[in-house]
């Protein structure tokens, strides 16, 4: 069956009720700080589509479509230093493919920008002092950098 022609949630479904489904374990290590959890909830994106959120489990869900047209549920949550993605396929998932998830999450999450010089600027405007100053930089979430900062 070719998911591409449903809707995202309607793929999200189906993926999740095939008893076939491949599964696999993919780590992205996180380098220092990041508030994962800060990020998912920042700017309210996550409850967009083709995100879902499990705030119980503190989990980010997302379908991603790979360029060979493969889909992958992917599911996201901290664990120690890593970013811990569960992949979902309706097949195995070559090295190629998990290179692919990973730079997808990555530029996804920002994960691949230093935004310590950022948080450090903030903090020295009155209207961003909500930032925490024991926290360390990068630690908030991923905020829009806007022009006005």
């Amino acid at each position: 069956m070719d998911l591409r022609a449903f809707s995202v949630d309607i793929c999200v479904t189906l993926l999740s009720m095939r008893l076939d489904m491949i599964s696999t374990t993919l780590h992205i290590p996180l380098g220092g700080q990041f508030g994962f959890w800060q990020t998912v909830n920042s700017h309210g994106w996550c409850a967009l589509v083709p995100f879902d959120v499990d705030k119980s489990e503190q989990r980010l869900g997302r379908l991603l479509e790979l360029q060979n047209g493969t889909l992958v549920r992917c599911s996201l949550h901290r664990r120690s230093s890593n970013l811990t993605a569960e992949l979902k396929s309706a097949g195995k998932i070559t090295k190629a493919e998990k290179d692919e998830v990973r730079r997808q999450l990555t530029e996804c999450l920002r994960l691949n920008e230093d935004l310590s010089e950022f948080y450090t600027e903030a903090r020295r405007r009155p209207h961003y002092r909500w930032l925490p100053g024991n926290v360390p930089a990068g630690c908030s979430g991923r905020r829009r950098c806007l022009k006005t900062l």
